[in-house]
């Protein structure tokens, strides 16, 4: 697929993912939702990968700050929950939807918006986070 067509036919297509995404680290999902399998989760992480595979300029000019931080934030809280998994602090290994996510974090790395994000100061930042699991 190509990532900058799908960013311009399907606009809030990143913000819509990433808010589920928040939703689901959170554990406040819908009874519809609880019955969606880990590998469900780890495909929406996947697709906000391969949307992050677009040029800068097309993440500059189809993806809103907004929508960024939406991004950042969900990527941070998943991989926080991951972190605080039982599995992963006995095994070292994360499940397969933070895998997916912690993937997904390189491609967007060439926006400098989203960067800043990676960098924020905040103890929820998406770099402290990732910084945690290393």
């Amino acid at each position: 697929r190509d990532p900058t067509a799908t960013l311009i036919q399907h606009p809030t297509l990143v913000k819509v993912n990433a808010e589920l995404l928040l939703t689901v680290a959170r554990g406040d999902l819908s009874p519809r939702s609880r019955g969606l399998p880990d590998a469900h989760w780890a495909q929406v992480c996947q697709l906000l990968g391969m949307l992050g595979c677009a040029p800068a300029e097309s993440l500059a000019e189809h993806v809103d700050a907004a929508s960024k931080q939406a991004l950042a934030g969900a990527m941070a809280a998943v991989l926080a929950k991951g972190a605080e998994h039982a599995q992963f602090r006995s095994t070292g290994k994360l499940g397969a939807m933070e895998l997916e996510m912690l993937d997904s974090v390189t491609p967007w790395t060439k926006d400098d918006t989203f960067v800043s994000l990676l960098l924020g100061k905040s103890p929820s930042a998406l770099g402290n986070v990732i910084g945690d699991l290393a």
